[in-house]
């Protein structure tokens, strides 16, 4: 999700969603936040779906079930200021597993006291992970643009902050959302009949077939493409499934499950268990979990061995249960905590 305050905020937020390359920014939940209520009135007209600051409407009433929340916000104004704050300590009262605010800064000519505000709302957000963008270092950097370009280049900046956090780095992969262009890469090992029956989910069809699930399933918050660094190419996919997400088993909060795959020439070489070594990093040390889980159906060699390999201890398993595909199978489930995290890779 995320949810624009303020003015600065809900500029920032227009640009993030006309200019986003990734399917998964673009069809965030946006949420506006104001005080001004001729601003919202303008917003809801254009179909935006608004939050009155000042009717003592509860922000935090939409966040329920939210995994990870983004604030928009320039800071020195009221409403930025005061707000942030208020909403992000909210946010994880609601349960939100991650909180991060994307705010700017006032210019030079705005005065001293806007200036002066601007940082003590800011360092008011320690605890809060918080990525400051100043406008005056865009217009040095940038020494030909105008001021009014540099609040459309502080937008575009903060879109990249977006895009750039969900990316992971390994020694040989990088992880990263899922994209439109990768259509064709998805279909060319996902339709391998080796690869997704194994797994419970049916052969891709067509390009388009791959272009719908990466606008659909693929775009789930913190799902990734397995990208090979010597080829930029996206080979396989891994991702961190939630309670409310994509997979049946009962899971409870401050859990996951991690799923993967990858296509049929890279198998045996390790790259999953190098993913997956990452996806439990960020499980355990950026979400702050408890416990991950990993299964696989019987039969999926493969999978049970990047299990064993991951560090994933047996707990229990399950028959006669029911695939995506709709046959029966019997399912072996793994599960790994913070503290067998710690002992296998930190202690």
């Amino acid at each position: 999700m995320i949810l624009a305050i303020g003015g600065a905020g809900c500029n920032m937020a227009e640009t993030i969603m006309r200019e986003a390359s990734a399917h998964w920014v673009r069809e965030a939940t946006y949420f506006f936040a104001d005080t001004d209520q001729a601003t919202l009135a303008e917003l809801e007209k254009r179909g935006y779906r608004t939050i009155s600051l000042i009717d003592n409407e509860n922000p935090c009433e939409v966040m329920k079930g939210v995994e990870k929340l983004y604030l928009l916000a320039g800071m020195g104004g009221k409403t930025g200021s005061e707000y942030v704050k208020i909403i992000a300590e909210g946010a994880k009262d609601a349960g939100v597993q991650e909180v991060s605010a994307i705010v700017t800064t006032p210019f030079y000519f705005e005065g001293e006291g806007k200036i002066a505000k601007a940082k003590e709302a800011i360092e008011s957000l320690e605890g809060i992970k918080t990525t400051v963008l100043r406008n005056d270092d865009l217009m040095e950097k940038y020494a030909d643009i105008n001021f009014a370009s540099a609040f459309n280049y502080a937008d575009i900046a903060a879109l990249k902050v977006i895009e750039l956090e969900r990316m992971i780095e390994t020694s040989r992969l990088i992880l990263r959302p899922w994209r439109e262009d990768d259509a064709e890469y998805l279909f060319k090992y996902a339709q391998d009949p080796d690869v997704g029956p194994i797994a419970g989910w049916p052969s891709h069809t067509s390009v388009e077939n791959s272009l719908e699930i990466i606008r659909t399933v693929f775009s789930a918050p913190e799902i990734y493409a397995v990208v090979l660094k010597e080829t930029n190419e996206p080979i396989g996919s891994c991702g961190i499934m939630f309670p409310n997400g994509l997979h049946p088993a009962e899971k409870k909060s401050g859990e996951a499950e991690i799923g993967y795959w990858i296509g049929k020439p890279y198998w045996g070489q390790g790259l999953i268990p190098e993913a997956v070594k990452a996806l439990l990093s960020r499980c355990f040390n950026e979400l702050n979990l408890d416990t991950v889980w990993c299964s696989y159906y019987d039969g999926n060699l493969k999978s049970k061995r990047v299990c064993e390999k991951s560090g994933f201890r047996y707990h229990h398993t399950n028959k006669d249960i029911t695939s995506p595909l709709g046959d029966k199978r019997t399912e072996h489930f793994h599960i790994m905590t913070k503290e067998d995290f710690h002992a296998l890779y930190i202690g």
